[in-house]
């Protein structure tokens, strides 16, 4: 197995996840425990493989820097009394472990701007309020999409 096989696999593995999850967080607003706990071994079985065959993508330092990342946002989520949810905080963790710090940045920061966007266009038509929640893992697949684009 080659490295660009191994990030073939770890995008289409990432594009599948944020792309059910996405789907599943627009209709019930929140993801299943059970998705989000498949989801984590998974991706933690993918990356060992990854160290473990010598083919991974990123390194031990960036994985670690990313995943500090996600910890911040997890972080948040347990202090933010629901206003981050902690779903899209653990996915928020495991993109930082599987792109490292400078996809999880970018990824999340495409992510933040596109829920601003729409925050404010729902906002600005009376649709939702400064209290409204909305489901944030759609954003992260766009901006995983938008990522993805840019490093073809």
């Amino acid at each position: 197995m080659s490295v660009e096989t191994m990030e073939c696999i770890r995008n289409m593995w990432w594009g599948i996840v944020l792309g059910v999850g996405s789907f599943m967080d627009i209709r019930k607003k929140s993801l299943p425990r059970a998705f989000i706990t498949t989801v984590c071994v998974i991706s933690v079985v993918l990356l060992m493989i990854g160290y473990l065959l010598s083919v991974s993508c990123i390194s031990y330092m960036q994985a670690g820097v990313g995943a500090v990342i996600g910890s911040t946002v997890l972080v948040a989520s347990l202090f933010s009394d629901g206003c981050i949810g902690m779903a899209d905080a653990v996915l928020t963790f495991l993109t930082g472990l599987l792109f490292g710090y400078i996809g999880s940045i970018e990824i999340l920061m495409y992510a933040i701007f596109f829920a601003a966007i729409i925050s404010i266009i729902l906002i600005t038509f009376g649709k939702a309020d400064r209290n409204s929640h909305i489901p944030f893992v759609p954003f992260m697949f766009l901006g995983y999409v938008l990522y993805s684009l840019r490093n073809i």
